[in-house]
């Protein structure tokens, strides 16, 4: 079920982290995660933590650039959960100017934490 109020709070935590990526800043990245969230990118180990996210981001943006854009496809609120699927296009340059792009499937699990979302697990995969 969705709660209409919650929606456009989610949404907005997407584009919040769609612009964290272009922005290239791991702080603000951080930050939309929950203290004990997790990253598990497809074809690497999962990054468990805030500040591991922080580190892994602020290593992977002094070598790559990236752009990205998250279609919500479907949303899920159970009172303090919800459950996001998205379709993203994300292209990422290196520092030699080599550009890959790429589309992705997306799994959110947020988690509401006092008045905000934050993202708990996010998963994707190349399709």
């Amino acid at each position: 079920m969705i709660m209409e109020k919650d929606k456009p709070a989610i949404e907005k935590l997407l584009n919040d982290y769609a612009k964290a990526l272009i922005d290239g800043d791991a702080a603000t990245l951080a930050s939309l995660y929950c203290n004990d969230g997790e990253f598990m990118p497809d074809g690497f180990a999962t990054i468990r933590g805030a500040q591991q996210i922080h580190s892994g981001a602020q290593r992977f943006f002094q070598t790559q650039s990236l752009k990205a854009e998250f279609l919500l496809k479907n949303l899920a609120v159970e009172r303090d959960f919800a459950f996001a699927e998205s379709i993203a296009t994300v292209t990422t340059e290196n520092n030699q100017g080599q550009s890959i792009a790429v589309k992705t499937r997306d799994f959110f699990v947020v988690r509401r934490e006092a008045e905000d979302w934050k993202i708990l697990r996010y998963i994707f995969n190349k399709i």
